[in-house]
């Protein structure tokens, strides 16, 4: 069976703020795009909702919106019943953990972020997330991804690790070997 990833919100900021601005480095979003269309490659509409909100004015608002990524690229959240039980575990999960702070829970559990949204889909239907958030399992401030997927048995994966195994020569798109 072929590896799904799930692709978080800081993947897309720091590619187009940091590393692979569309104005000089338009093959990376290409990349992404042939991802898709192989049907590896996915992301949420929470994570669409987080980098493309209709009150945002930056330039990856814009791209995004342009329709770069057709829509069934971003995922629904919550589209059935299997899936929004999934979700209430993993707040169920982070509400129970005695270690992080309350804030940090409630921050976890709004519904405007795509975290709690990533884990559930990835726990239920098999995904990999794509982060560049790291393990941080010390703090208590923050519930990170890699360490709320930990307990789920999820695996999270940078994106240059993602990068090696689906791209060569100047971001063309291969399938993993």
């Amino acid at each position: 069976m072929t590896t799904r990833y799930l692709i978080d919100a800081n993947i897309f900021i720091d590619a187009h703020n940091l590393l692979y601005h569309p104005d000089f480095c338009n093959l990376f979003w290409s990349w992404v795009k042939a991802g898709f269309d192989a049907e590896i490659f996915f992301s949420l509409d929470k994570v669409k909702d987080e980098i493309a909100h209709t009150k945002l004015k930056n330039e990856l608002a814009n791209l995004i919106r342009s329709g770069m990524f057709p829509n069934e690229f971003f995922l629904t959240s919550l589209s059935n019943g299997d899936l929004i039980n999934s979700y209430m575990e993993v707040i169920n999960w982070a509400n129970d953990h005695p270690h992080y702070l309350k804030s940090a829970k409630e921050e976890f559990a709004d519904s405007e972020k795509a975290d709690a949204f990533l884990i559930a889909v990835a726990k239920l239907h098999g995904y990999v997330i794509v982060s560049n958030e790291v393990s941080q399992p010390e703090e208590k401030k923050r519930i990170r991804i890699p360490d709320a997927a930990k307990h789920f048995g999820i695996k999270v994966i940078r994106l240059d690790k993602i990068l090696k195994l689906y791209a060569y020569d100047n971001f063309t798109f291969q399938t993993a070997s």
